[in-house]
């Protein structure tokens, strides 16, 4: 589960926010920190990497880590930094590249 960190205009400054893994028995805890409004997720690699669109990253990016059997987090590095274009929604497809709005 992500959330937005802040709800701030465009062009101010933001809070950035975590993401917040779920387990089957309701517990929750953050998996990742300081992202920059996370606004489209989506797994690839069988489910090994996680893709993140940070839409108010500066400038835009699309952040990837690495996932554990347990749901961690690990290995952030940035797949594509944008030029002035603001990530938003993500897929990825059966060849697992990543489409981003």
């Amino acid at each position: 589960m992500g959330n937005f960190g802040s709800d701030a205009p465009p062009g101010e400054d933001i809070t950035p926010a975590s993401l917040v893994l779920i387990d089957v028995d309701g517990s929750a805890r953050a998996v990742a920190d300081d992202l920059h409004f996370p606004n489209g997720m989506a797994l690839r690699r069988g489910g090994t990497e996680l893709v993140v669109a940070e839409t108010r990253s500066n400038p835009g990016r699309l952040t990837v880590f690495d996932v554990a059997a347990d749901g961690s987090l690990s290995g952030r590095r940035t797949l594509v930094e944008f030029d002035s274009e603001w990530p938003d929604g993500l897929a990825v497809d059966s060849e697992d590249a990543v489409w981003v709005a």
